[in-house]
């Protein structure tokens, strides 16, 4: 890793009126991290998540302790507690791996999409069956996966569900109506039709 020095900008020096930030890349053999400092907006928690956006997106998802070691390797220091917060917010969803972890991966039109082809994944990847029961529907799927494709149906936005419950392998989606839930049927069995053109 190489760190370059801090940069003034042309504002003069921090504290002055007028002042521009300071910024220092931070070289890796994966990626350039330009770390922001001083007068700009941006507040410790916007830092760390650049940081770990930056993490996630050159490492096709990684652990909650990669995530950690790597902060920490550049200076940011978070409980696990925060970091289980920043990457809620961030929009991370958890996917459960076969040896029993689990990494995160973002989620998100600038991160692969989530239209429609991307809850036709999660279709595919973690449902096993559905069923409808009056304004409700019953979602089993593969156990540990339920609440990662719950945070990938609730980031659909779609007009029809009033909300979305998840346990460790079931998903409750709740509708006002039955023919609301019909409608939401339709769009998971065209989202699947669609991932497969």
């Amino acid at each position: 890793m190489l760190f370059l020095p801090p940069t003034r900008g042309e504002g003069g020096l921090k504290g002055q009126k007028g002042a521009a930030s300071k910024r220092v890349k931070i070289i890796t053999d994966k990626f350039l991290i330009t770390l922001i400092s001083g007068s700009d907006n941006m507040n410790a928690k916007d830092k760390r998540h650049e940081v770990i956006r930056a993490i996630l997106e050159n490492r096709s998802g990684s652990t909650q302790e990669e995530i950690k070691e790597n902060l920490e390797s550049r200076g940011i220091f978070a409980s696990q507690s925060t970091l289980s917060r920043d990457l809620r917010e961030m929009g991370a969803v958890k996917i459960p791996l076969e040896d029993g972890g689990a990494k995160y991966m973002l989620t998100g039109p600038e991160h692969g999409g989530l239209g429609l082809s991307e809850i036709g994944r999660a279709v595919q990847n973690f449902a096993v069956d559905y069923e409808p029961v009056g304004n409700f529907l019953v979602i089993r799927t593969t156990a540990g996966n339920a609440q990662a494709m719950c945070v990938i149906l609730d980031r659909q936005k779609w007009s029809e569900i009033v909300g979305t419950v998840a346990g460790d392998d079931t998903i409750l989606v709740i509708a006002r109506t039955e023919d609301d839930i019909k409608s939401v049927v339709s769009r998971l069995e065209q989202s699947v039709k669609e991932e497969t053109i």
